[in-house]
């Protein structure tokens, strides 16, 4: 009764123990996401592009908590193996010493490869995270990827960085490999070297007459050694991840204390409401920093004033400001005053600084000198030139933090022209825009981030280019109903700063900023400027013109009722929006199962299967060869055990370390690279349907959440559930060795556990996906604050993100804290059963004492002792392996789900010169964006002749961007053709036909790596057939080169878009890469619609010397650019609604053409 009372106690204890770490743990969790969260709404804009902080609320706070788990068992651990060692003495007497110096040798051995595995580990998460990184980059552009002809190429690039990063886990692996054999050698290395002191010195004691080993002294020295062992091995292993948790820690330590940013332009109360969001001794940290540095931030403080004797709203003085911490000024000695109520319109060329103007009067870059004064608190609403949207539905997105308004709201909605948009949702404004807005076209997104912020009522409205990519008669209704005489932010003395390109809009403006080069800025009139005032007239009359092309274009108006949120819809778009990335997480085990065997292939498996059996046995054979030997009174055999039980612990750990060896070495690298070589080949050949459709963030997760899994988790798991599982059948086979009557006993509790476990695996089963599905939102919103940055402090927002952002936490938690709690109670109950069935033995052998053999009754009784923890065990690491499982359910969907392209081995490859004429043919061709979708393309028929040019136009959602597509083969083809040069591009593989075009598009796509690399991919071949000149030149001719050899390492520096290339610079930085590339065919979709009127021009120049001996396809929205083209197509709906000559159309009574011509015009012939 004693022996199961023990186990009792045991089991109640321990739970109680457990359970209070583990809440321990979730409030420490708690505590440090809260405070990366508070400290990221407080860095600047350089830390933020890093995302830095979304790896340490995720992957350091994970390590941490998963080393600190360990901390106290570490130093209970170490406070019982004094007792242990001590009561072991009274059993082997001298030998004692023998775990000592084993122990000791093998734990200096840990700390000191615990060094080695931390820096191999930061290897490889930096090999991780630069594979990641440009996997991520690849994906967010894949369209650019592919109408580039770049699929191969980027796929050679990634396995590159995967087999790099493979090399560096291999090596991190050795080094966990080596402190897990440590461990196993500590422990059976200290069995053997204690049984053969004590042996020899009882052989030497008795002068070998007497009994050498012994069954009590046996297996109460085994089981001594069990429990001390158990605890040393609980120690060397815990120390690297002890080691990595403070290294964790030292790392969000070194976040921390980061500067946070420059007070820029917002009021200084403003200011002191961020740095309360922090920690007190994160406070008290930023204390201490800003009065160390005071004399240096007191000359830049930009503070709040209460009255302003000149009534400027804003007052900037002799203000030089820039995005280094050294002095690289991009603004220089800026003094002016901006009114209240006032339209100021800020213009220059490209590069010139405008956006880092607009920065710097919120706050976030870096001053050097002077000051700017802001005359109200909590004013400015901000859009910027990307829109800032999170994955929420739309209202949600335009009402922010703010109180809902209905008649306010809908004002809004009409002005931002967005009636008609919601009228072709289903679920009109609530439909979910999806994360960065995937469900929405470039210009929805402008004007729904515009809406956010004319909706929140600011006095003070910062707009950056946000007329960029609109379409000629939503941006005349946009300015018109918001900026022009009687609109809605004029009613509203809004104070308005807009950056823009559109020359024809400064007439309307209060006072208009003209930005040099040199980072100056001067305050003109129209008059000053040389603009003719009676602009303002024209436009007017324009405004009045009508056009049957055009009287679509009027907004009705949204007549939905507007009430209040409902929590459902939000839930069961949340629900609908992560439902494709976790619906196979449930089931399909079995054939999970069998497909990442597949990836292992067979060889491997049945060596990894025969090496642990292997080991397995030579494990058991040990405990059995000793109690032979205990058994035996002949001392003159004693050489002979010893001999035999040396060989069996060299076998045994070189079976283990081998068994390992390979696990690590080659199941871990084979398994993971072609996982990723399976899933990378499906997403390369992906058609792009499924990239407009699908969340970019759920197509990244396959590439690092799940490969974390396939890489670590899951063959850690499986090795361990293996061992685990080998381990409990010899128990349960030596005990029925032992005591066969205990058989009577198995069907009982074996029933009893199956039940058990089987509710247990259940309710934990769900559990874990309900943990990993509550930390997504968790980890989207990071993302989403990351991203959206200056535009959550510009709007004052940073406390209602901070809230948001526990609300999450908190839902986190709760799965974690209900799944540690079922499994402690499954723990305690194991431990009850364990109880009877020790119990069950002991009443056994005691009832059958005198017919069982002494030696088997110890061996009983041994294994019993660690029946429980190996059983525990057990389950818990099949729980593991179950749930990695799913990282493979959700890589085998991902291949069986993305619909692929044509296969080129199905395609005649055309001769190296095609198409060497550029004669393109549209012949009744109709196409949709996906199989079962609209038809976007309605019977085009066209042909245009080698050397044209050809312009495209037409209004939002007329066909544009699909004519385009249909080109390069994005498009399902639902009748119809199109040839080059007499060849139908449908028998042209698609790679093969992309890198044969050459395509500037309107966003052009940049990924992870330098610029040397960025540029080269102007070629389809390997960049190293470029050389340095070749790219300098291309560089020279658009004006980018001194900017490039000015930084430190030229064109192998990183490519920092953020710091380092304007929005228009990007388009000359496009341009200068489509130089590089040789081909018949250019196509130019609406590239020069981030730029201003004299970069415009001299990138139409560029063009006309690179291109114009080309056939030459242009979708414009600037309809001046193509009006001395040989052809003008104009689209409507899809189908061609009038194609001609442009100058004839001019000419011509009723034309559209003319009318949309005339509504766009944007007199740049007498710009600035």
């Amino acid at each position: 009764m004693a022996f199961a009372a023990v186990y009792f106690l045991i089991g109640i204890f321990s739970a109680a123990y457990w359970h209070q770490v583990d809440r321990w743990l979730l409030v420490l969790r708690g505590c440090l996401v809260n405070v990366i969260y508070r400290k990221t709404l407080t860095i600047g804009l350089n830390e933020t592009a890093t995302g830095a902080s979304i790896a340490l609320m995720s992957t350091d706070v994970e390590k941490i908590i998963f080393g600190f788990k360990w901390i106290h068992e570490a130093i209970s651990g170490m406070a019982a193996i004094p007792f242990a060692l001590y009561m072991l003495y009274f059993q082997v007497g001298l030998a004692v010493l023998a775990p000592i110096i084993i122990v000791g040798i093998c734990t200096s051995l840990a700390s000191v490869l615990s060094v080695k595995t931390t820096q191999r580990q930061k290897t490889w998460l930096e090999k991780t995270q630069q594979r990641v990184q440009f996997t991520s980059s690849v994906i967010s552009s894949m369209r650019g990827v592919k109408m580039m002809g770049l699929q191969s190429r980027i796929k050679d690039t990634i396995e590159t960085l995967r087999t790099s990063e493979d090399n560096a886990a291999r090596k991190w692996r050795l080094s966990i490999i080596t402190g897990v054999g440590l461990s196993s050698i500590s422990v059976e290395a200290s069995k053997w070297l204690t049984f053969v002191l004590f042996a020899i010195f009882s052989y030497i004691k008795h002068h070998g007459d007497g009994q050498v080993m012994n069954v009590k002294t046996l297996f109460t020295s085994l089981a001594i050694l069990s429990i001390a062992l158990g605890k040393i091995e609980i120690v060397i292993q815990s120390i690297p991840s002890i080691v990595n948790a403070f290294g964790c820690l030292i790392r969000i330590e070194e976040f921390l204390i980061k500067e946070v940013k420059s007070d820029g332009g917002l009021p200084s109360a403003r200011i002191g409401e961020s740095l309360d969001l922090t920690t007190e001794k994160t406070s008290l940290i930023h204390a201490q920093f800003q009065e160390a540095n005071n004399d240096s931030l007191e000359m830049h403080r930009i503070s709040q004033s209460t009255h302003d004797s000149s009534g400027s709203i804003i007052q900037v003085q002799r203000l030089s400001a820039g995005w280094s911490q050294e002095y690289v000024p991009v603004i220089r000695d800026v003094t002016l005053g901006i009114s209240s109520g006032h339209l100021i319109m800020l213009t220059g060329p490209v590069g010139c600084g405008k956006s880092t103007f607009l920065q710097t009067i919120l706050g976030e870059t870096t001053v050097y000198q002077g000051s700017i004064r802001i005359n109200s608190q909590n004013a400015i609403a901000y859009c910027a030139q990307t829109p800032w949207l999170i994955n929420k539905t739309i209202r949600e997105n335009i009402i922010g933090v703010s109180l809902f308004d209905p008649l306010w709201y809908k004002e809004v909605i009409q002005s931002c022209a967005l009636s008609k948009d919601l009228k072709s949702y289903l679920k009109g404004d609530r439909t979910l825009v999806g994360s960065k807005g995937v469900g929405l076209s470039g210009g929805q997104k402008q004007r729904i981030a515009l809406a956010r912020a004319v909706y929140s009522r600011k006095p003070i409205l910062i707009f950056d280019d946000i007329f960029s990519g609109l379409d000629a008669a939503t941006e005349e209704h946009i300015f018109d109903h918001l900026l022009g005489q009687g609109g809605l932010l004029r009613r509203n003395r809004s104070t308005v700063i807009l950056a823009t390109h559109a020359v024809r809009h400064l007439p309307f403006a209060d006072s208009i900023l003209v930005m040099s080069k040199e980072g100056s800025i001067s305050v003109q009139t129209i008059e000053t400027l040389g603009i003719n005032p009676g602009m303002v007239e024209l436009l007017g009359d324009e405004k009045g013109k009508e056009s049957p092309y055009l009287d679509d274009d009027k907004d009705e108006g949204y007549n939905e009722s507007f009430d209040e949120l409902e929590s459902h819809d939000e839930a069961s778009s949340q629900k609908h929006a992560s439902e494709g990335d976790n619906k196979s997480q449930g089931g399909g085990e079995i054939d999970a199962f069998k497909y990442y065997f597949k990836s292992i292939g067979w060889r491997h498996s049945l060596t990894f299967a025969g090496l642990a059996a292997t080991q397995a046995v030579l494990w058991n054979i040990l405990t059995i060869w000793l109690e032979h030997w205990s058994s035996d009174t002949d001392p003159s055999k004693t050489t002979y055990y010893l001999a035999v039980y040396t060989g069996l612990v060299l076998a045994f750990i070189v079976a283990y370390v081998v068994w390992l060896w390979h696990a690590c070495g080659w199941l871990m690298s084979v398994s993971s690279l072609n996982l990723h070589a399976w899933q990378l080949k499906k997403m390369i050949k992906g058609k792009i349907s499924y990239f407009n459709t699908t969340d970019v963030g759920v197509i990244t997760n396959r590439f690092s959440q799940d490969l974390v899994h396939v890489d670590m988790d899951l063959p850690a798991a499986l090795i361990n559930f293996m061992e685990s599982a080998l381990i409990v059948l010899g128990v349960l086979g030596v005990s029925l060795v032992a005591t066969p009557w205990i058989a009577i006993m198995l069907p009982f509790l074996g029933l009893c556990f199956f039940y058990v476990v089987r509710f247990y695996l259940r309710t934990s089963r769900q559990l874990r996906l309900i943990e990993m599905e509550a930390k997504a939102p968790l980890y989207t919103h990071f993302q989403e604050t990351l991203t959206g940055i200056s535009t959550i402090r510009a709007f004052s927002w940073e406390r209602e993100f901070e809230e948001e952002n526990e609300k999450l936490l908190l839902t986190s938690q709760r799965p974690s804290y209900y799944l540690s709690t079922a499994q402690r109670w499954f723990a305690m109950l194991l431990d009850m059963i364990v109880a009877v069935f020790a119990f069950a033995i002991v009443l056994l052998v005691v009832q059958l004492r005198h017919s069982i053999n002494p030696g088997f009754i110890g061996l009983a009784l041994l294994n019993t002792v660690s029946l429980s923890g190996s059983l525990k065990i057990l389950i818990v690491f099949y729980t593991n392996f179950e749930v990695s499982l799913g990282a493979i359910s959700r890589i085998r969907q991902f291949n069986n789900t993305v619909p692929q392209e044509d296969d080129g081995m199905m395609h005649s490859f055309p001769i190296t010169e095609w198409p060497s004429r550029g004669n393109v043919a549209y012949q009744n061709y109709a196409a949709s964006h996906a199989l079962n979708s609209d038809i976007v393309l309605k019977s085009i028929n066209l042909n245009i002749p080698a050397g044209s040019k050809v312009g495209i136009c037409g209004r939002s959602g007329s066909g544009k961007s699909s004519m385009v597509s249909a080109l390069f083969r994005l498009l399902e083809v639902q009748g119809g053709s199109i040839t080059i040069d007499g060849i139908d591009i449908s028998k042209v593989p698609p790679n093969i036909l992309r890198g044969r075009l050459n395509i500037l598009s309107q966003e052009p796509f940049f990924l992870a790596g330098t610029i040397r690399q960025n540029l080269s991919y102007g070629c389809v071949a390997d960049d190293n057939n470029l050389d340095s000149e070749d790219l300098l030149k291309v560089l020279e001719r658009v004006g980018l080169c001194d900017k490039v050899l000015a930084l430190e390492n030229g064109l192998d520096a990183e490519l920092d878009l953020a710091g380092f290339l304007s929005h228009g610079e990007r388009q000359l930085f496009s341009l200068a890469r489509a130089m590089l590339r040789d081909s018949t065919i250019v196509v130019l979709d609406e590239f020069t619609s981030s730029v201003d009127v004299e970069t415009d021009l001299k990138m139409q120049r560029i063009l006309r010397d690179y291109f114009w001996d080309k056939t030459v396809l242009t979708v414009a929205h600037r309809l001046n650019t193509i009006v001395d083209y040989d052809t003008v197509i104009l689209l409507d709906k899809g189908d061609i609604l009038e194609m001609g000559s442009p100058q004839e159309l001019l000419q011509q009574p009723g034309s559209a053409f003319k009318a949309l011509y005339e509504l766009h015009e944007d007199f740049s012939d007498e710009g600035v």
